[in-house]
């Protein structure tokens, strides 16, 4: 028989278990886990479905004038200036509505170019505008923020050609006689 009083053996019984588990814990910590040093090294890229969302709520918030919700989506180092550019336009420029059209991935998908279409006039004209944007994103911290953007140059297109007529029915051009 053991030394130990009844009363004392629930005690050890609890003291065994508690300190299996506490091993097993441990043990599962240090296989499970990477050690810190990668942790660090990996940065967390946003995924590229998350992207396509993020920049249509973003462009519908500047739709609807919400520049104070759309500010989270900004980068914190483009905010101030994002803010002051907005804030400034707000009684001028009407954005009537827009359309995503493409978006390139960049280097190794941390970058993305989105192509925005807006459709826009700036008071006091009503006259409506399509604008092409070159939005810039860019992912940090697993999420996707606006960088800032730039007017897409418009290719050159070639005039519309006038009314065309076959060649048969056109008449020479007319010419003015020499004076004699």
């Amino acid at each position: 028989m053991s030394n130990v009083s009844p009363s004392q053996r629930p005690y050890n019984a609890l003291k065994r278990a508690f300190g299996w588990v506490v091993f097993v814990c441990v043990g599962l910590l240090f296989c499970g886990c990477p050690p810190a040093e990668t942790i660090k090294k990996q940065e967390v890229i946003a995924p590229k479905s998350q992207l396509y969302k993020r920049a249509r709520l973003f462009n519908g918030l500047l739709r609807w004038k919400a520049y104070q919700r759309a500010k989270p989506y900004v980068s914190t180092k483009h905010r101030a200036s994002f803010m002051l550019k907005w804030e400034g336009q707000r009684g001028k420029m009407r954005i009537t509505g827009y359309s995503i059209r493409d978006v390139t991935f960049e280097g190794e998908g941390k970058r993305a170019v989105v192509l925005v279409s807006q459709q826009r006039y700036t008071l006091p004209s009503v006259t409506v505008k399509s604008v092409l944007l070159q939005q810039l994103w860019e992912s940090k911290q697993g999420l996707w923020f606006y960088k800032g953007e730039k007017k897409k140059t418009p290719t050159k297109v070639s005039p519309t050609p006038s009314k065309t007529t076959s060649s048969s029915k056109t008449a020479p051009p007319k010419t003015r006689p020499a004076k004699p």
